[in-house]
């Protein structure tokens, strides 16, 4: 299972944790933040790893136009 796979499987247990949905569109809509970019961010650090704040910055720049 390439790590997109692996990835978009996480993302999908976390999402259908019961009210987890809700709060995270409520971030979403109350705090500007992207659900799938904040997903990837606690992916990442629960396999050890922490972007830097110009990764994060390129992260949001990449996924802006969409």
């Amino acid at each position: 299972m390439s790590d997109i796979d692996q990835f978009w499987h996480w993302c999908l247990t976390v999402w259908r944790k019961p009210g987890l949905d809700g709060q995270l569109l409520a971030l979403q809509d109350g705090h500007d933040v992207v659900i799938l970019e904040l997903l990837f961010c606690a992916w990442l650090a629960q396999r050890g790893r922490v972007l830097t704040e110009a990764e994060l910055s390129a992260l949001h720049n990449a996924a802006k136009p969409w």
